[in-house]
């Protein structure tokens, strides 16, 4: 718990003050300079092998890298499409963990269905940080919005998680999804979403300076709700990843968060909703 709080409290000024006062050009290479070390992370969970990690990390960063070149020629509709492709494949992955209700024994899969799992799993998460990248950094320089939105929003998913975990140890009794998350409770997970929206909220009205009767506040707080439910998909599906793999972590860079992927797996699930919320609104 101690190494927990201090590494969030090491790391939450440097992220906060890199995210306001960059240009959204470096803003984007830091952030896919972050992406590439998840990426790197993601093929040790699946493919595990050193060709498929410089692939993926040479592929990632080579798309990302040319797209932050061109931010000002991207057109918004290329940007929609992407935002609103991974929406829908979050709500499916939302679906897929409901549905699914089996234990998850990779041992009892066989080995070459477990290996083409991975694999898929692998190709997925291209996609997925790819997605999760286009929608932070357009946020990050789109002029309706800016850095300041980007911030809260990473702030809403910090919160949805720090209340699921606190309440969740304090007052959890009934079990999530245990084949996935063994510490995951329901009452976390309600928890998380009402604490997110609370600090929504407080945030729209004090620092996005909406007016709580506006049409955009509404907006605000549908898609704020939003990142706080799918954070908890994206993080479901991380715990899936790793209980395919067999690990508990997907690194042990970050003392008592574990790897950079443990981290943001509920930001990368619910930045393209939000900003596909925030955008089409």
């Amino acid at each position: 718990m101690f190494l927990r709080i201090l590494t969030a409290l090491a790391l939450a000024p440097i992220v906060i003050f890199a995210t306001l006062e960059l240009k959204t050009i470096w803003f984007g290479m830091g952030l896919l300079m972050l992406f590439c070390g998840a990426l790197a992370e993601w093929s040790r969970l699946t493919v595990n092998t050193r060709s498929g990690t410089l692939f993926g990390i040479a592929l990632l960063g080579g798309v990302a890298l040319l797209a932050t070149l061109s931010l000002e020629y991207w057109d918004d509709r290329v940007i929609k499409v992407i935002c609103i492709a991974m929406t829908l494949f979050w709500c499916w992955q939302a679906w897929a963990i409901c549905r699914h209700e089996s234990a998850l024994k990779p041992s009892s899969i066989e080995p070459t269905l477990l290996r083409t799992a991975l694999i898929k799993n692998y190709g997925a998460g291209i996609l997925i940080l790819y997605g999760a990248w286009s929608a932070i950094v357009i946020l990050h320089q789109d002029p309706r919005f800016g850095p300041i939105w980007v911030v809260v929003l990473m702030m809403v998913v910090w919160a949805a998680d720090s209340f699921a975990y606190f309440i969740g140890r304090s007052l959890g009794k009934h079990k999530l999804k245990p084949q996935l998350s063994a510490g995951k409770t329901i009452e976390g997970m309600i928890g998380g979403v009402i604490g997110a929206v609370i600090f929504a909220v407080i945030a729209g009205v004090f620092l996005l300076d909406l007016d709580v009767n506006g049409s955009r506040f509404v907006i605000w707080m549908i898609a704020a709700t939003a990142a706080a439910l799918i954070s908890v998909v994206g993080d479901l599906y991380q715990s899936r990843l790793k209980r395919l793999a067999g690990v508990k972590d997907s690194g042990s860079l970050l003392p008592g968060h574990g790897g950079i992927l443990d981290r943001i797996d509920g930001l990368i699930a619910a930045a393209p909703v939000a900003v596909c919320l925030l955008i089409l609104g």
